[in-house]
C-alpha cells in the first residue's frame, strides 16, 4: 500500500477516483453522507490536481483519501471529504492517510474538521486532533467550515453526534 499525494498520481488515474468516492457514499449511506458533503467529484478532482488531496492505493484498488479544502481566511483549512473503501477499513488506512494530510499540510495551515464516527474520530485523535467546542473558534470560520452552521454549541445540520476536532501541533 502506498500513502501519496494524489498530484503524483496520473492524470487518467485522478479522474477515475472522485467518481468512485461519490459511488462510496451514495452505496453505503442512502444519501446521509452525500448531504453531508458538498463536493461533487469534479471539484475533489479539481483539489486532487491541486496537491491538495492524499490517497491509498495499493496495486490494485484506490483504497481511500482525505481533501484539504483551504479557507479565505488562508490560514486555515478543513480536513475532509475523508473515506476509506469499505472493503478497507479497520485496518490502518484512514490514520495513515490523516497522518500524512498532517505532515503535509499542518506547517501551512491550522487544521480543522468535523466527524460524525467513532472510527472517523480515532483516525483523527491518533494524529493529534482534539475535540474542541464549536463556540471556542472563531465563528466566520465556523461558517465557512460549516455553511449550515448553528450557533455556537450545536452540530451543523443539528446532528448531536458532529463533533469538531482541531489539529494541536504536536
Amino acid at each position: 500500500m502506498k500513502i501519496l499525494n494524489a498530484s503524483l498520481l496520473d492524470k487518467e488515474e485522478i479522474t477515475k477516483i472522485s467518481p468512485l468516492f461519490a459511488e462510496w457514499i451514495s452505496e453505503e449511506s442512502s444519501g446521509t453522507l452525500a448531504n453531508m458533503l458538498s463536493q461533487s467529484p469534479k471539484e475533489l478532482t479539481e483539489q486532487m490536481k491541486k496537491g491538495l488531496t492524499v490517497v491509498a492505493i495499493n496495486d490494485i484498488d484506490y483504497l481511500g483519501h482525505a481533501t484539504v479544502w483551504t479557507y479565505k481566511s488562508k490560514d486555515w483549512a478543513e480536513v475532509g471529504s475523508f473515506i476509506v473503501h469499505p472493503l478497507y477499513r479497520k485496518k490502518g488506512i484512514g490514520k495513515k492517510v490523516i497522518s500524512e494530510i498532517v505532515k503535509e499540510f499542518s506547517k501551512r495551515y491550522r487544521l480543522i474538521t468535523t466527524v460524525k464516527t467513532v472510527a472517523a474520530k480515532k483516525a483523527f485523535v491518533d494524529n493529534n486532533f482534539q475535540e474542541k467546542s464549536f463556540g471556542s473558534i472563531n465563528q466566520r470560520l465556523i461558517e465557512e467550515c460549516c455553511p449550515c452552521y448553528n450557533p455556537p454549541t450545536r452540530c451543523p445540520k443539528r446532528d448531536i453526534n458532529c463533533r469538531l476536532l482541531v489539529y494541536d501541533g504536536t
